[in-house]
């Protein structure tokens, strides 16, 4: 037996069995790997990517954040500075009408703390003013009588006020009653 590779003709070309499907293989291989070299350039360059404009998401939103944040404490800042300048301000006029007056605490009477008192309202954005001065043990008894002569008039000179203060949405009590007490850290004593 020959073991002689036998060539087919057949009319104008020649076969030789074994190269049979070698360039179709040949270019499956080479798809095979430019597919391998796409996949390990292009998941790094996808990652990468990926990550930059995660890291800049995250960033940017930071940096929004921390913007709207200094706003929000700026503008925080800048209400409570006009409120305590407002209170302030009442304050130094409580204190230089009485040096005017020639008055000594607690017994003090301003004249119109009414209108003082709305003015502070409208620029501080308080809900209420009060004004509650320090009596001390040696001036109940003269802080008692001080204020059955004043307090009525100062009350109703401020009810008046609110009367007409358009800016004024509270209610306005026109009748009410004093007590015949004071009010310490123990509670109310009676006036001596």
């Amino acid at each position: 037996m020959d073991n002689s590779v036998t060539e087919v003709t057949t009319i104008g070309s020649t076969h030789s069995p074994p190269s049979m499907g070698h360039d179709e293989t040949k270019a499956v291989k080479t798809l095979r790997l430019i597919s391998i070299f796409f996949l390990f350039c292009v998941i790094p360059i996808a990652i990468g990517v990926y990550l930059y404009t995660a890291n800049a998401e995250d960033e940017e939103f930071e940096n929004q954040y921390f913007e709207f944040a200094n706003k929000v404490l700026e503008s925080i800042g800048a209400t409570l500075e006009n409120s305590f300048g407002a209170l302030d301000n009442l304050a130094t006029s409580v204190v230089a009408a009485a040096h005017a007056a020639n008055q000594t605490f607690p017994n003090i009477r301003v004249a119109n703390f009414g209108i003082h008192a709305a003015k502070t309202l409208s620029l501080s954005r308080a809900k209420i003013i009060v004004m509650c001065p320090v009596v001390k043990g040696g001036q109940f008894e003269a802080w008692h009588n001080w204020t059955l002569q004043e307090g009525r008039t100062w009350v109703d000179e401020t009810v008046n006020v609110q009367k007409t203060d358009p800016n004024y949405f509270g209610p306005i009590v026109e009748e009410y009653f004093t007590r015949d007490e004071i009010h310490t850290r123990n509670g109310a004593t009676e006036a001596m």
